[in-house]
């Protein structure tokens, strides 16, 4: 623009020149050049000044349409996260089982009719932001050796809320569960957070009844997800077929994670008594995470209630536990084990055919658990590994 500009006023200065005739027509001429330079002017400086409005407007435009763009993202990503915490989704076509249904026919004391209704609101507070934390108790879903079990919602001030699952301590208890429950839970606050381990949203240690509050988990235990989703390959074809070595090695990834659980529950002084399929719960992703872990102290004490049951679960019980009611760090690689059995037989129940005594006599007199049909040859082979004896079992997975 500037250069045009410029080659407007020496061809009107040319014009001057050429037709000078005196001071008087110069002067005429001369004030004649400045309004037309002056219109000029003004002309190009409206021209600059609309173009530049111009341009400002377009970006605005292009700013507000940005800005909208990503407030419509937003919104659809709180909206996701929304549906994928608190719908029961399906998974390659699978319906999900009822994540309260699995905890009720989990082994110990079974609530057959679940008591609903019965609310409890504690209110607390979390610590420096000083905002009110209270639960309600929705369902109890069964009565275990230490706590009680029960579904539940939280609320965190007046901007948090959402399902969880509470483990309380139970109403009548004696002064020895009462001890006992604050030593799991004052564990349990000190515990580190990991991928591998069900969030704690919360522990209650304020006022009694004391509780542990986790993170609601909507898409089923271990077995449920291999019973849903892993299909078992034909006997003609199970060892060498794409299908078999694909799914071992799936099979393998979801055995991995337990063991880095495994790893990092060890890691904090913690055990998981009678570790099973049922113990380990799955995400979205499909990543696999424990829950119902106990410090190493309380580990014996959690187990020998549990053998007073009706119905114990003798088969992932170590055979130094039901021998001699020993509980050993290498009694958790036992428990896993018998969990890799169950996740390569595709979710079979170990010993299924036999009565808890029977398995009880079956472990002391060195019996181990068969190898099924789907089981590939090296992984049972790994199995057997960890042996009967304890010294056998190392502490790594």
């Amino acid at each position: 623009m500037t250069a045009s500009f410029t080659f407007v006023v020496f061809e009107h200065l040319n014009e001057v020149t050429c037709s000078c005739e005196g001071p008087y027509i110069v002067d005429t001429h001369a004030k004649v050049l400045v309004h037309i330079l002056e219109e000029r002017a003004f002309k190009e400086c409206d021209k600059i000044s609309f173009l530049d409005h111009l341009r400002e407007a377009a970006s605005i435009i292009v700013s507000l349409l940005i800005l909208v763009v990503l407030l419509l993202c937003l919104v659809f990503y709180f909206k996701c996260k929304i549906q994928s915490g608190y719908s029961i989704s399906k998974r390659n076509g699978t319906a999900r089982v009822n994540y309260e249904a699995r905890i009720m026919e989990d082994s110990g004391n079974i609530v057959h009719e679940a008591e609903t209704t019965q609310h409890l609101d504690i209110d607390f507070a979390a610590g420096d932001c000083q905002k009110s934390f209270n639960i309600s108790l929705v369902t109890r879903l069964r009565k275990g050796c230490i706590f009680e079990y029960w579904s539940a919602t939280y609320h965190l001030g007046s901007s948090k809320e959402g399902l969880c699952f509470v483990k309380r301590m139970p109403e009548l208890s004696t002064e020895k569960e009462r001890h006992l429950c604050e030593t799991v839970a004052l564990k349990l606050k000190s515990l580190e957070s990991s991928i591998y381990v069900v969030n704690i949203i919360h522990i209650n240690l304020e006022k009694i009844p004391y509780y542990v509050c986790y993170e609601y988990m909507t898409y089923g235990t271990l077995k449920d997800f291999v019973l849903n989703n892993f299909r078992k390959v034909p006997e003609a074809v199970v060892s060498n077929s794409k299908a078999s070595i694909k799914q071992s090695k799936e099979l393998v990834t979801l055995a991995s994670q337990v063991a880095e659980g495994m790893v990092f529950v060890t890691s904090q002084m913690f055990n998981h008594p009678m570790l099973s399929m049922k113990k380990v719960l799955t995400t979205e992703d499909c990543n696999c995470k424990l829950y119902d872990i106990y410090p190493a102290e309380t580990a014996l004490v959690k187990i020998k209630s549990h053998m007073k049951k009706d119905d114990p679960s003798f088969a992932w019980m170590s055979p130094e536990t039901i021998l001699y009611q020993q509980y050993l760090p290498q009694s958790d690689v036992w428990s896993y084990s018998v969990l890799l059995w169950e996740l390569f037989s595709l979710g079979e129940t170990p010993f299924a055919a036999l009565e808890p005594s029977q398995i009880a006599q079956h472990i002391r007199s060195g019996g181990v658990l068969s190898k099924t049909r789907e089981c590939p040859d090296f992984m049972y082979a790994f199995i057997i590994k960890f042996g009967l004896i304890p010294l056998r079992r190392g502490r790594k997975r």
